[in-house]
């Protein structure tokens, strides 16, 4: 059976072949929508228009292709912002995050809760994406597609009266987050698919770099795997096999986290709205305003560079090659769907066939990213 999933990001078809028990014996993610070929759009423009360009790929996950390609581009160009500009970057990245966390829960609540608390749950989680992009909008410019961020660092530091502005917004986010979180993990066990969902377990290996931000040297570009394409949208493996990458895999690899259930990986996501808040607040403590956050110069150069930023989704790879006067030659994007639509194919065989859709909405596919 095939059918057109609602209530994820993006246009995606799921088909689903149940076995004479009820049990997925195959399913497949394919998103619906052309590809829009940003990485052809950018070859032969300057690495300046690559930062604006990339971040149109999506409307959730902005900011954080805005800094892989920044990463790449400055990994290319041999190097590294101030700390401070860095700081600032991480920032952004958390601040998409906690956007993204809080869209994707309102739209899965109401898979996971008892009906009369979906309602009001979803309107928290709205004010709490609007708190998100405000606090978005202080650090980076602007609430989607942060203008600030480019290659070098930071367009813009922080004002002393913005930081300020920033730390209030973020120590009324952890008042919210705590509160939501709360409410949400006491009904998750009581929701009308909580034991199914509890019971479904998963076995795939976890791709995660680093709790925040991203580490290139956690990760070896090499051997990444393209597989045959679902649709519009080539499903990746790692070292030869699938691996689910995401809120899950950065709890379990840097925080112990050890639920391998569908309902675990939900409670992973719900966990890192306060881990995200937290490093926020450490990052403001540590800011100075007067410290630069961009570098004064740009050296031109032909080179290579990789960009790995772990997205909302999980891990999020940019290569980049340019020539000597720093146009882009080559431009290639790996984002976290990719991994996980290999994660799924094989993860859900074996579980009851109407698991199928809330599971995809649990690993919350971005297909805007798939299909850029």
């Amino acid at each position: 059976m095939q059918r057109v999933l609602v209530r994820v990001a993006g246009e995606v078809a799921i088909s689903v072949e149940p076995g004479p028990d009820g049990r997925i014996e195959r399913v497949e993610v394919q998103p619906c929508s052309p590809v829009r070929g940003f990485e052809t759009l950018v070859k032969g423009r300057g690495f300046t228009f690559a930062v604006p360009a990339v971040m149109r790929i999506c409307g959730v996950c902005h900011a954080v292709q805005g800094a892989a390609v920044c990463e790449a581009i400055e990994g290319a160009l041999g190097i590294r912002p101030p700390r401070e500009g860095l700081l600032l970057r991480e920032a952004c990245v958390l601040a998409n995050r906690l956007q993204s966390h809080l869209l994707q829960l309102f739209l899965v609540l109401p898979d996971l809760l008892p009906q009369g608390a979906v309602e009001g749950l979803q309107r928290e989680a709205l004010v709490g994406l609007d708190r998100a992009s405000k606090l978005l909008q202080i650090l980076g410019g602007t609430a989607t597609h942060p203008s600030r961020i480019a290659v070098g660092g930071m367009g813009q530091g922080l004002t002393p009266k913005a930081l300020e502005k920033a730390a209030k917004e973020v120590a009324e986010m952890a008042d919210l987050v705590s509160a939501f979180s709360e409410k949400v993990e006491e009904l998750l066990d009581r929701g009308p698919l909580a034991d199914l969902l509890a019971e479904a377990s998963l076995s795939q290996a976890l791709l995660a770099t680093d709790p925040f931000y991203g580490n290139p040297a956690r990760i070896k570009p090499d051997l990444i795997q393209p597989q045959a394409a679902s649709g519009n949208a080539p499903p990746v493996l790692y070292a030869g096999r699938p691996v689910e990458t995401g809120p899950r895999a950065r709890l379990a690899k840097f925080f112990g986290f050890e639920e391998s259930s569908l309902l675990g990986v939900q409670r992973a996501r719900l966990r890192e709205l306060a881990l995200a808040v937290g490093r926020l607040q450490e990052i403001l403590g540590e800011l100075d305003p007067q410290a630069p956050v961009r570098l004064p110069e740009i050296p031109l150069r032909a080179g290579e560079g990789i960009g790995v930023v772990e997205a909302p989704r999980g891990t999020l790879i940019h290569k980049v090659e340019l020539d000597e006067e720093g146009r882009i030659v080559t431009l290639h994007i790996v984002t976290a769907t990719q991994f996980n639509f290999a994660a799924l194919g094989e993860g859900l065989v074996g579980l009851p066939a109407r698991l199928a859709e809330v599971a995809v909405r649990i690993y919350d596919p971005c297909i805007p990213c798939v299909i850029h």
